[in-house]
């Protein structure tokens, strides 16, 4: 008789306390669920933002490389049209240099600007000297074309990086953009900076292994599908 009536008191202080644990236990699955369906939530529409941002970074690239290739001062200087006048020349190129250094300045996703010229004419980039001859045949063949006019997004331009030594930190670029002169006489690059590229993601800090993505980053130098933990 006494056992039972100690069996019936454990049995009334342990089936609550069961019920209090499965309760716990389920309301704490509940909150994580939730709290990890925010916090993806949050994290998607921060890569979201972060995506338009880059986009809207690189129609700006591509816009400011369009100006150039069909500006019609720069159109007669690609055609060599002001040769007659070799202060004309030297004045029309140190004035786009001075744009195309200020068109940098004003971008951090920009490393560099270049004004591929034909032979003969002095080319224009932010980090050539003023007196660096144009060899514009000789990159459309170095770089890949889709048979009419040259690709315009490209990982690497080997023939522009050996003729203007570009080695340094600052000049070092994750992708270019390039389009060609109306009159095909000329070559615009634009490289895309590849420290400021790594900043902006880093500083987004969204974990490791959260996959980024972005059109800029669907070329084969670094896949369609982008992962945060290797910028690290």
């Amino acid at each position: 008789m006494v056992m039972g009536i100690r069996n019936k008191v454990m049995f009334c202080f342990i089936v609550p306390i069961v019920f209090m644990i499965i309760i716990g236990v389920s309301s704490y699955q509940k909150a994580a669920r939730g709290m990890n369906d925010k916090y993806q939530d949050s994290t998607m529409q921060a890569i979201h933002m972060a995506t338009e941002y880059i986009d809207m970074s690189c129609t700006f690239i591509s816009s400011e490389a369009l100006k150039y290739a069909f500006n019609s001062d720069l159109s007669r200087y690609f055609l060599g049209l002001s040769t007659d006048d070799p202060y004309e020349m030297s004045q029309l190129r140190d004035s786009y240099k001075k744009e195309i250094a200020a068109a940098r300045a004003g971008n951090s996703f920009i490393s560099n600007i270049h004004i591929i010229t034909m032979e003969g004419i002095y080319m224009i980039s932010t980090s050539a000297n003023t007196n660096t001859d144009g060899f514009y045949k000789a990159y459309v063949e170095s770089v890949p074309s889709n048979g009419k006019s040259v690709v315009s997004w490209i990982d690497s331009h080997p023939l522009l990086d050996e003729q203007l030594k570009l080695n340094s930190k600052s000049d070092q670029y994750i992708l270019a953009y390039q389009i060609q002169s109306q009159a095909n006489k000329a070559c615009v690059v634009i490289d895309v900076s590849s420290a400021a590229i790594e900043e902006f993601i880093a500083g987004m800090d969204l974990g490791e292994g959260i996959p980024f993505y972005s059109p800029l980053f669907s070329h084969s130098k670094i896949g369609s599908m982008y992962f945060l933990s290797e910028m690290s």
